[in-house]
């Protein structure tokens, strides 16, 4: 009887240590869960996500744009025209304005000039 008892002891002892082994890795796992899960290391986590997916766009934009360079050149044109838009405008406006007051002062000129040649001519 002495031996079933010992052999009852010893399994009980080795579940036990079991027992405190399973629990031990339970808790580093919920020590790396919750170190995982800290806001700060979840959004570092999404930046290092999205720059992969951005380098991962840049590198397919470079094989296109080897591949195809006269497509390459309009995207780049288009995307400037649509990033300069403001300054563009300004500019045209700038232009416009002066082409008007040129043209205001020519009139201007040739209105004088024709009231001096009636003068003239009276």
């Amino acid at each position: 009887m002495t031996s079933r008892l010992d052999k009852q002891i010893e399994r009980l002892s080795e579940l036990s240590a079991q027992a405190d082994s399973k629990r031990t890795e339970l808790r580093a796992l919920l020590d790396l869960t919750r170190e995982q899960t800290r806001p700060a290391n979840l959004a570092k986590e999404a930046g290092n996500h999205l720059l992969d997916k951005g380098l991962d766009i840049v590198a397919k934009g470079r094989a296109t744009a080897r591949a195809n360079p006269l497509m390459a050149i309009g995207a780049a044109m288009a995307a400037g025209a649509v990033l300069s838009r403001k300054p563009l405008f300004k500019l045209s406006k700038a232009a416009y304005d002066a082409v008007r007051h040129y043209i205001e002062e020519l009139s201007c000129d040739q209105s004088v000039g024709d009231s001096s040649e009636g003068k003239e001519n009276g």
